[in-house]
């Protein structure tokens, strides 16, 4: 890592798992209140992000608690909370060997960074990545409502 990488903490890491599992599979509470405006507003958000902060959990992290502490996205902001403390009951290790990664067996301070660094790389493309794909989805949708109107006026009688 050179001087102008952020430090990536475990918190950073559970931060944006917790998005991540927001966004992916939301707690029943989080179903009815993440429509597809929440989604497309959560993607634009995301993709608007500035190029090199997208890929960097600790920045990430903080956009994603930025965006949940605005006005309005108070029920965002207490999903996090609680999907955050349920993935913090059983710590960063247990992410990391769901992940693959050594977790127990690597001592090395450097290498738990990397793995660390590098998780959170997974997840935050996973985020990217998703929010291309909401982007795309929603604006197929509005073509396609669009087209609709258009068919509908094609078949409305000229009045003149």
């Amino acid at each position: 890592m050179n001087e102008n990488d952020t430090f990536i903490n475990d918190s950073d890491i559970l931060i944006c798992q917790a998005f991540k599992q927001i966004l992916t599979n939301p707690p029943t509470q989080m179903k009815e209140k993440l429509t597809n405006q929440v989604g497309f507003t959560i993607a634009n958000y995301l993709a608007q992000l500035p190029l090199e902060e997208k890929l960097d959990p600790a920045k990430m992290a903080n956009h994603i608690t930025e965006f949940c502490q605005r006005p309005g996205n108070e029920y965002m902001e207490e999903c996090l909370g609680d999907v955050y403390d349920s993935l913090d009951m059983d710590g960063i290790d247990t992410l990391m060997k769901k992940t693959g990664d050594p977790g127990d067996n690597v001592d090395d301070s450097a290498e738990i960074k990397r793995m660390l660094t590098n998780e959170g790389r997974d997840i935050c493309q996973f985020l990217q990545g998703w929010a291309s794909e909401e982007l795309q989805q929603s604006n197929q949708n509005a073509a396609n409502v669009v087209n609709q109107k258009n068919q509908g006026n094609k078949n409305v009688p000229n009045s003149n």
